[in-house]
C-alpha cells in the first residue's frame, strides 16, 4: 500500500464509522441506490436502471457493503465474490463526509472479509490509462492504485452497429438522459 493510503486507513479506523454488510442490514439496496443516485449526479455519470441492481443484489455472489455515521450510509460498494476474487462491481460516497476517509476503510474490511472466505484476490475493476492525468477516472484511479496490486490492461467493450440510424438515435437519447 502507498503510505498516504494507509494514514487514510488509520484516520478513517479512528473516527467512529460503522462498517455493515448486506447479511446484517435489510434495506441496504435502498440505501445503495440512493447513494449511487447522488454520486451520479455529482460526478456526472450514468447509472442502469434501478432494477438492474437490485436483480445483482439478488444473486448469491453479490454482497452490498457500507459504512455507517451516525446512522447515515455514507459509502457503499456492491462486491461479487466469485472463483479465488472478489470484484468491486459499483460504488458511490457522499462527498459531504469525505474527510472521515471511509471509502478506505469499507475496501480494508471487503478486503478482509474476501481473505477470510478463501479468496485470494480483489479486483478493484476499472481505472484511467496508465499516464492520463487528466482522464475522468483520474482520482478514483489514484484511489485504487494507493492500495498497491499490479494494472492489468483488458480488451474492453464496443458496441456493435447494426443500423447506424437507430444507433445515433439512441446516442442522442443517452446524452439528453
Amino acid at each position: 500500500m502507498h503510505p498516504k493510503a494507509r494514514y487514510n486507513l488509520r484516520l478513517a479506523q479512528k473516527k467512529g464509522i460503522k462498517f455493515i454488510d448486506s447479511g446484517s442490514m435489510s434495506g441496504m439496496t435502498d440505501g445503495f441506490w440512493d447513494l449511487l443516485q447522488k454520486t451520479a449526479k455529482r460526478d456526472k455519470f450514468y447509472l442502469h436502471p434501478q432494477k438492474y441492481y437490485g436483480l445483482l443484489a439478488q444473486m448469491p455472489e453479490i454482497k452490498i457493503f457500507g459504512i455507517y455515521y451516525e446512522d447515515e450510509l455514507i459509502t457503499t460498494a456492491m462486491v461479487s465474490f466469485w472463483g479465488d476474487t472478489a470484484v468491486y462491481l459499483h460504488g458511490a460516497s457522499d462527498y459531504e463526509h469525505r474527510a472521515l476517509m471511509a471509502p478506505y476503510l469499507l475496501h480494508w474490511e471487503i478486503i478482509r472479509q474476501a481473505k477470510a472466505s478463501g479468496l485470494h484476490y480483489y479486483d478493484f475493476g476499472g481505472v484511467a490509462p496508465k499516464d492520463e492525468l487528466n482522464h475522468f477516472l483520474a482520482g478514483v484511479s489514484r484511489f485504487k492504485s494507493g492500495w498497491g496490486g499490479e494494472y492489468r490492461e483488458y480488451a474492453g467493450s464496443w458496441d456493435y452497429v447494426l443500423d447506424k440510424k437507430w444507433y445515433w438515435i439512441y446516442k442522442m437519447a443517452r446524452k439528453f438522459l
